[in-house]
Formats: structure tokens, C-alpha cells, sequence
């Protein structure tokens, strides 16, 4: 199973004889029968024909149109069985049950775990400071009374990433560090270096929410009510440790390569291009190393499992 890109400018795809057919300026340059293609991904200077659109439907394959970066923006949807349609329903279905929140709630306390094993993996002095054990104690208190009810996390969660974060910008390097997070706009240069790698994952994460046929905007936790997208926000929250342990290791260059900027602009902190080049190279050689805990087909993985329990979930 194959997924096709139609990228370059002037890529078209059609249909022939129940194949899609690819065409570049009007040539022929390849037929793929539909058995072996498993999504179609369409983005600005590409095109394909509402007979391809059809062709897709019937046989149950997805088509994702994309932005230049690769972001999913929307889909098209079979109605059948076990196609992308039925994930949505049953992700509609179960959007406000305990079951769902149970499931945001779990991944609030996944993040939760994870930043206390960064602050210790990555800066072990940080142990020897009373004030972070009595923090880390409390903490490691609160899950064990959270383990069979993990709802209860959601009133504690504002006080525990308050506290995490005046400890994480002590481990930063002098020049980054803040006095508390900020996000539209980010007034400092640790808060616009976060926004920014959030950023990125989110994109990475949207289009692995849109591959496994779920939508980003039926969240469990976070509004539906703001028009965001909620369930984007909800599934993104394990891996936000790992965004701010690209910072702990970028931390010292970034200080480097602001020193002499112009940081400010309508009231928040602006990156220079340099930073920013910086960043999503950082993000992009450890998104796509094999290795690493976090990186592209392990996330995949993981929103195939989230699809597969939600849909359990749904039909029961």
C-alpha cells in the first residue's frame, strides 16, 4: 500500500480504466491501481480531477488536502463501515462521555510524568534543591491519589505546570530565562522558542490525527465551543516534554544567536530567522530518527491506537 503526493506544479491526478493516472503537464507518467494506494495527499500547486475524488470514495480511500508545509486541512470521507467517516462518528459519539475524559485526563498525567523525568534526565543538579524534591514529592502524592479517578488531575494541573515551569527556566541558560509562560505573544525568548516548537508538532500531529481518520477539532477536554482544535490540544499533551527538551539542549545557541536581534514587535518577542532555522532543524533531525522516543512512525502508531479505542469505546 502506497500513498500518493501530488506536489509539483502542474501534477494532476485523474482516472482510467478505474486506475489513477498521473499526469505532469499533460503526460502521462504513471497509473496506480487503487488496490495498492492507501491515501492521497493534494497540496496547493497539484490537482486532482472529481473523477479521481470519486474513484477515492468508492473504494474507501482517503484524500487529505495539504498546505505547502505539509499540514492537513481538510479530507474527503466514505461513508462505509470501518472507513475514516466511522472513526469521526464514534470520536463525535463519545466526545463528552467519562470514557473520553478519562482518556484526556491520562494523557494530561502523561505529560505530567514526563516533565519531572526530563528536569532529572537532562539536569540532575536540580535534584539537590529542597524546594524541587518537596515539588516532586507532592507531586508523585497526587498521581498515586489520582491512579484510580485520573479526572481529578484536571484541578490540579494549573498549579502543577506553574511550579514545573519556574523550575525548568532555572535549568535554562542565563539570558533565557523567564518569570512565567506566555503564549499570544510570547513576551520573552524561552516563551517564543516553546510557541515555536509547539507549533511545528502541532502540524506533524494534525496530519497524523487526519491519516488514522479522526478529526482534530472533536476534543474530549479542552472546548469545542472556541472553534479550536480541541482534540489536537487534548493528544498533544504527552509529548510536550519532549518540545521543551529540544530547548534545554538548544538553549545556549539560541542565547548566542539573539544577542544582537531586534526582539520585539507589536508587543511580543519576535524570533530572528536564525533561531527559527535553528529550532526546526533541531526538531525535524530528531523527528525523523528511528531511535528516538518521539519521532514520526511512533506517533503515527499512536493515534492508530487512540483511533482503535475510541472506536471500541464508541460501539459499546
Amino acid at each position: 500500500m502506497i500513498n500518493i503526493h501530488l506536489q509539483s506544479e502542474g501534477v494532476h491526478c485523474d482516472v482510467s480504466r478505474r486506475e489513477f493516472c498521473i499526469y505532469e503537464k499533460g503526460i502521462l507518467i504513471q497509473s496506480i491501481p487503487p488496490q495498492k494506494v492507501k491515501q492521497i495527499f493534494v497540496y496547493p500547486r497539484a490537482s486532482i480531477s472529481t473523477n479521481g475524488v470519486l474513484l477515492a470514495h468508492d473504494l474507501q480511500k482517503q484524500v487529505i488536502w495539504c498546505r505547502e508545509n505539509g499540514q492537513g486541512v481538510s479530507s474527503s470521507y466514505s461513508p462505509y463501515l470501518k472507513s475514516h467517516a466511522f472513526g469521526v462518528r464514534e470520536q463525535l459519539r463519545i466526545c463528552e462521555s467519562e470514557e473520553a475524559r478519562r482518556m484526556a485526563a491520562g494523557w494530561i498525567i502523561e505529560k505530567i510524568k514526563g516533565r519531572i523525568t526530563l528536569l532529572d534526565d537532562k539536569v540532575f543538579q536540580i535534584r539537590t534543591k529542597p524546594r524541587w524534591v518537596a515539588y516532586q514529592a507532592k507531586v508523585s502524592d497526587l498521581l498515586s491519589v489520582v491512579e484510580d479517578n485520573p479526572i481529578l488531575v484536571f484541578d490540579h494541573e494549573g498549579w502543577i505546570s506553574k511550579s514545573y515551569f519556574s523550575y525548568f527556566s532555572r535549568v535554562l541558560p542565563m539570558g533565557m530565562q523567564f518569570q512565567r509562560r506566555s503564549r499570544k505573544p510570547a513576551v520573552d525568548l524561552a516563551n517564543a522558542c516553546l510557541n515555536y516548537l509547539y507549533g511545528i508538532f502541532y502540524h506533524q500531529l494534525e496530519a497524523a490525527i487526519m491519516k488514522v481518520g479522526l478529526d482534530p477539532y472533536i476534543g474530549f477536554h479542552h472546548s469545542m465551543r472556541k472553534r479550536q482544535k480541541a482534540f489536537l490540544f487534548d493528544v498533544i499533551e504527552p509529548y510536550r516534554p519532549w518540545c521543551e527538551s529540544l530547548l534545554l539542549r538548544e538553549g545556549e545557541t539560541l542565547v548566542r544567536l539573539e544577542a544582537a536581534q531586534d526582539k520585539f514587535m507589536a508587543g511580543g518577542y519576535l524570533l530572528s530567522i536564525e533561531s527559527r532555522k535553528l529550532l526546526t532543524q533541531a526538531f525535524y533531525d530528531a523527528w525523523q530518527q528511528k531511535r528516538t522516543k518521539v519521532n514520526s512512525s511512533k506517533v503515527y502508531k499512536t493515534m492508530r491506537t487512540i483511533s482503535k479505542e475510541i472506536i471500541r469505546i464508541g460501539r459499546q
